[in-house]
């Protein structure tokens, strides 16, 4: 069942945020599914992350927790305001999102003034009225009007863990229970150096290969000269980097333009592709980089059959290739709302003062799994206002990669931010009627494991903290390895929510059936040497790792510049 409740527009938020009264309503977008036509004894909320995502990813496992608790609960979903069906944020003025626009439908920097200033007047002039702290006094007036006679559970994945913090500060009690997910700290996290912080986890991944077995023997390198694998992977990019056109095959076929070097690629490869946080493919990672340092004949060959590229093409050229499509109308749900999301971000989960982006470019460049996104800089630069920001040195960046080169030293940006409330960097205090459960994967190269370890830390109450040693971002909905069909983070999220949030009595035994990373690849990448040079034909992306299409998941300005040195990419943003 899905419907709209009516909520009110500024959620009588505090005059400290210097809200004016209004009168306006905001529809909010809610989902139910049941076992039946009765109402059960409990429900449960699933949040979606983002910000600014609709809650179109979390059906399925709505379903799953509904088979899993049977009759016990009813399970809800909801768009969080500002973002899919729930009054999205959108610049109809401006038309930043047709597909006529300067990007296409995805917005162009020199169009943000234009959109901001759409938005503000559609708004009232209100931007607080779309903070973390309106969302989760939604959340508090839905779960007073949908679950009157009902125990309420709510689970946060990603940026829903930080709304789900922000709802336990506001304590209903009618909640007995919270879940996080991919934890986003309340004291620490920040998207200043989302990129950056990625080879923490990075270093933990290096480590499992060293300690096992197989992996160490068959794939580590430079242990004794380096000191641990992780640094042995480092020096692979040096040593990549260093080698002039001609000198060394698996340099040339990685390198990109004048400003890509292959270290550039392979961290966008890695982030991307053969991405480090996906379960179906980072266990080749510890392969490719011994095949990238040795570069020997059969090595070249296995890079060309896992990166199909077509004879003399590179593999940046075959990302740009990839990457070109048609323009695609927005869709508001399955794409979400970037404005929503950089209002948010800018307002409350940044560093203040902002750090510089060529301060966090070192940082990238100093690491392995890291890449390049100064869009995010770029977005905080123009929402916050003022184009002296030392965030502003990514929009000088992105625009001198681009071909031909753009200009964006004439935007005059409008500011876009609202004011941090009273909860900002405070960590909840579990109500004393409730629990929390903290769940995350050791390998989550999204909001890190020392996140959710702060997080869990600094909780006080009734809690308990489920570490997965090789789970990705948000283990209760993905599995933990390549085969783990254990489904064992949802069944611990359901044990939680059947034992009424007892967090003593919560089954977590699921975890001992989960298996382990194989890393042995030399079969799978045999294999896929043989059938590309068996085959007659091969169409892009036909063998071997193919690039992601889905335009919620992945868009060519990722690379903020012409990465082959000939394509011209649009600037955007990232999901997270």
């Amino acid at each position: 069942m899905c419907d709209w409740v009516v909520a009110p527009y500024n959620a009588d938020l505090s005059t400290e945020m210097s809200v004016k009264p209004s009168d306006r309503t905001i529809d909010v977008f809610v989902k139910r599914v049941r076992q039946s036509s009765k109402s059960a004894k409990k429900a449960v909320w699933l949040l979606e992350g983002g910000p600014g995502a609709s809650s179109l990813a979390l059906e399925q496992p709505m379903l799953k927790l509904k088979d899993l608790l049977k009759e016990d609960a009813d399970v809800y979903t909801m768009d969080h305001r500002g973002t899919g069906r729930s009054h999205l944020l959108q610049c109809d003025a401006a038309q930043a999102f047709s597909t006529g626009s300067p990007g296409g439908a995805n917005i162009d920097f020199r169009e943000v003034p234009n959109c901001v200033k759409d938005i503000l007047f559609q708004i009232d002039g209100q931007p607080s009225a779309f903070s973390i702290t309106s969302a989760a006094k939604d959340m508090d007036l839905l779960i007073k009007t949908l679950n009157k006679d009902q125990e309420a559970y709510v689970y946060g994945a990603s940026y829903g863990t930080y709304l789900t913090s922000r709802l336990m500060h506001l304590a209903p009690t009618a909640v007995k229970g919270y879940v996080l997910d991919g934890v986003w700290s309340e004291s620490m996290g920040t998207f200043a150096n989302f990129s950056s912080h990625r080879d923490q986890p990075g270093k933990y991944f290096a480590s499992l290969c060293e300690k096992n077995e197989v992996c160490k023997s068959k794939y580590a390198y430079g242990l004794e000269q380096h000191g641990d694998l992780f640094k042995a992977w480092r020096s692979t990019y040096e040593k990549l980097d260093n080698a002039a056109q001609g000198q060394n095959t698996c340099a040339d076929l990685f390198r990109g333009g004048p400003n890509f070097p292959p270290s550039t690629v392979l961290r966008f490869v890695f982030n991307m592709i053969a991405n480090v946080g996906d379960t179906n493919v980072r266990h080749f990672i510890p392969a490719i980089f011994l095949m990238l340092e040795r570069c020997q004949h059969n090595d070249v060959q296995a890079l060309t059959a896992l990166f199909p590229v077509k004879q003399g093409q590179t593999v940046a050229a075959w990302i740009e290739e990839a990457s070109k499509s048609p323009p695609m109308p927005f869709d508001a749900v399955r794409q979400g709302s970037p404005l929503l999301m950089f209002l948010i971000k800018a307002s409350e989960m940044w560093t203040y003062p902002s750090p510089s982006w060529t301060d966090e470019k070192k940082a990238i460049h100093s690491g392995i799994f890291g890449m390049e996104l100064p869009s995010e800089y770029a977005w905080y630069c123009l929402l916050n206002g003022d184009m002296n920001d030392p965030s502003c040195s990514s929009l000088t960046a992105i625009g001198e990669s681009q071909q031909p080169p753009v200009n964006f030293a004439g935007i005059k940006p409008v500011k876009f931010l609202y004011k941090r409330d009273e909860y900002y960097r405070k960590t909840a205090k579990v109500p004393d009627h409730a629990s929390v459960m903290v769940m995350n994967g050791k390998l989550d190269f999204q909001t890190i494991h020392s996140w959710a370890e702060d997080e869990f830390a600094k909780l006080e109450g009734r809690k308990t903290f489920v570490e997965f040693d090789y789970g990705p971002h948000v283990v209760a909905v993905k599995p933990s390895t390549a085969g783990d069909s254990t489904n064992c983070g949802i069944r611990i999220l359901a044990s939680y929510v059947a034992t009424g949030g007892d967090v003593d009595r919560v089954d977590k035994s699921c975890m001992k059936e989960m298996p382990a990373i194989n890393f042995d690849v030399d079969a799978e990448i045999a294999q896929r040497v043989k059938e590309k040079f068996e085959a007659n034909y091969r169409s892009l992306g036909g063998f071997g790792f193919s690039m992601p299409y889905d335009p919620a998941f992945v868009h060519p300005y990722f690379l903020h510049g012409a990465i082959d040195g000939q394509h011209r990419s649009k600037p955007g943003h990232a999901h997270h």
